[in-house]
């Protein structure tokens, strides 16, 4: 046996063990003082892989593949990491040198896929999957990745299938049943949805992911009580987010200087609801009094990440890195506020919230709901969305209510005109609800077959991207059915690829009727840029009562009805009002302009004034 045989033994056992650095340590002292084997260095490149230092990964995992070129392990172990580090290209050009070599091994297939997936190459990666299962049909990571893709491209019957299939063949395979649980939650199917992820926690308890995605999904449901809610909510934030044991000593002291330094951290700063409501604060921050930094947990810049980086401000990618280097990131911009617009949403980092890298934390926007994180102090809110001595027990952070709303409103940079109501053309009203289909419940369900049956001749345009499977289809028809509503009534309408389609499809729409519990947001604002009425119904939540806050704050409240009796007659009562109905199409657009809905420079004083605050500061 060689001495570099005797060194690499050495390291695989100490790496079975699981102690990776010493094993590490050992490779590169020998290879400091010898030529290294390729079969070393592919050691080394491995050991750095699962230490996720990915650089020194690719560095390594190069040297092995120049020395033997070809080599099948370490050319897949570099195109893995080309792929982990974002270098999509470098990656798919690996797989395929692979794949002229081992044309039949279907893990070099499936790689490709998943290159050519995120490079936006959708028919040749679903080639790609489907080669890899021509080669292994029962290799289930091509299905769960070819599901995946499946999901993006709205053809949803079809990822059920496959992600089923995934299951049969690997029961306990986590990541099929948290795709299957994030696909049944599109499609509103909520029970469904839990019960998977229910599944992957008791296959896996620390599984964050899993966890959040259970907590959203929670959220829609209207059979379950709010404080049954917010108990889950607590009992896994404090079970997966426990407080950090070494207090705040350890930081870096924050900056003396008079500017206060804001943090926001989302994955979210792209084309996302949430850029609708943090983009104009962005722009409209007093730069003489706030530095404000940017920590972006996104993978692939578009426009709008583009716009917004642009803006002045300091911008940090952060996708990938790991959540210790993170929080000492901020921790090195001396940040007094973060601020978390992701909540238990998807591609958060709660676990760098955890570390709690700065002194005042909070959460906005992007969650409806408390984390159950005692790591943040504050949830900024408003009065009407969350009423003081009413909701304070629903929270693990301190409510902070701005004046006036929580948000402002920012229209696309590009929108159609406002169309003439439709009952104009046909005779009968079109009510619309362009919400998630997760946010249909049994409850506005059983209002809305209500409303249909109580206006003659009218329709019901359901939009959503998760409509694009016959299957879901026939579920809501089935659920209209059971309460006499005929399914020819209800009209469906599923993916648009641009912004500006999607808005034009309210021309379709006389009345846009609100979900609930999970009231909309982002779509009851549209809904109003395009002139469309929107009939809401108040809960007793935060994630219940947004829609009855962006109402009174363009002077509404006739629109918000408090029992579903008055959500139902407030609608009907709308459809049988023609001339109020015209008015409304011609003045909405101008009252939301005139309101604190879109005071975007109001809104970030207010806001900036509440930081102070917080800080004590004046």
């Amino acid at each position: 046996m060689s001495h570099d045989e005797i060194v690499c033994s050495k390291a695989m056992a100490m790496k079975g063990s699981g102690s990776l650095q010493e094993a590490r340590s050992l490779l590169e002292d020998h290879a400091r003082t010898a030529p290294a084997s390729p079969s070393l260095l592919r050691l080394l490149g491995e050991i750095c892989g699962l230490q996720l230092d990915h650089v020194s990964s690719i560095r390594y995992l190069e040297a092995a593949n120049t020395l033997e070129p070809g080599n099948m392990e370490s050319g897949f172990m570099l195109g893995v990491e080309y792929f982990l580090t974002g270098r999509y290209s470098e990656s798919l050009s690996t797989m395929k040198q692979l794949i002229k070599a081992f044309p039949g091994v279907s893990t070099l297939h499936d790689f490709r896929g998943l290159a050519l997936r995120e490079m936006g190459q959708f028919p040749e990666a679903e080639a790609s999957f489907r080669e890899a299962l021509c080669h292994d049909p029962r290799s289930v990571w091509p299905m769960v990745n070819l599901a995946n893709l499946l999901v993006k491209l709205c053809r949803f019957d079809e990822a059920e299938q496959l992600l089923v299939k995934a299951l049969e063949f690997q029961p306990e395979l986590a990541a099929a049943h948290n795709d299957l649980g994030r696909l049944y939650q599109k499609q509103g199917r909520i029970s469904c949805a839990v019960d998977h992820f229910r599944r992957i926690l008791e296959l896996e308890p620390a599984n964050r992911i899993a966890a959040s995605n259970l907590l959203y999904s929670l959220c829609y449901s209207d059979k379950i009580s709010p404080e049954a809610i917010t108990e889950e909510h607590f009992a896994i934030a404090k079970r997966l987010y426990p407080w950090r044991t070494t207090g705040k000593e350890d930081l870096l002291p924050r900056s003396s200087a008079s500017k206060l330094r804001i943090g926001y951290i989302s994955s979210d700063l792209c084309e996302h609801s949430v850029s609708f409501f943090i983009e104009p604060v962005l722009v409209n921050h007093d730069s003489s009094r706030f530095e404000v930094f940017c920590y972006s947990n996104r993978n692939v810049p578009d426009e709008t990440t583009l716009r917004m980086r642009s803006l002045n401000l300091a911008w940090r990618d952060i996708y990938g890195i790991e959540p210790a280097d993170v929080a000492q990131m901020i921790a090195a911009d001396r940040i007094d506020i973060l601020v978390d617009l992701s909540g238990h949403t998807a591609h958060n980092r709660l676990e760098v919230c955890a570390l709690k890298p700065a002194p005042i934390m909070c959460t906005w926007l992007g969650y409806p709901h408390s984390t159950g994180m005692g790591q943040f102090d504050y949830y900024i809110s408003d009065a009407i969305c969350d009423p003081p001595r009413l909701v304070e027990h629903l929270y693990s952070e301190q409510l902070w209510r701005l004046p006036d709303l929580f948000c402002c409103y920012l229209p696309p940079v590009e929108f159609p005109p406002i169309a003439p109501p439709p009952y104009q053309q046909g005779g009968s009203i079109t009510f619309g609800s362009f919400n998630n289909v997760a946010k249909v419940s049994d409850t506005v369900i059983s209002a809305w077959t209500d409303i249909l049956l109580q206006v003659s001749g009218s329709r019901l345009l359901l939009k959503s991207a998760s409509l694009g499977g016959a299957s879901i289809q026939q579920h809501l028809k089935e659920r209209f059915s059971v309460h006499g509503v005929q399914p020819e009534r209800i009209q469906f309408m599923a993916y648009t690829p641009t912004t500006l389609e999607h808005l034009a499809q309210y021309a379709r729409v006389d009345i846009a009727l609100d979900s609930y519990p999970y009231h909309g947001t982002t779509t009851t604002c549209e809904a109003l840029w395009m002139g469309v009425p929107v009939v809401t119904l108040a809960g007793r939540t935060h994630l219940s009562r947004v829609g009855a806050s962006i109402m009174a704050n363009i002077n509404l409240e006739e629109l918000v009805a408090t029992t579903i009796e008055e959500y139902v007659s407030h609608a009907v009562g709308l459809a049988n009002d023609k001339e109020r109905l015209l008015d409304l199409r011609c003045g909405l657009r101008g009252k939301m302009s005139g309101s604190p809905l879109m005071d975007y420079a109001g809104m970030t004083r207010k806001l900036e004034e509440a930081y102070y605050a917080m800080t004590g500061k004046t």
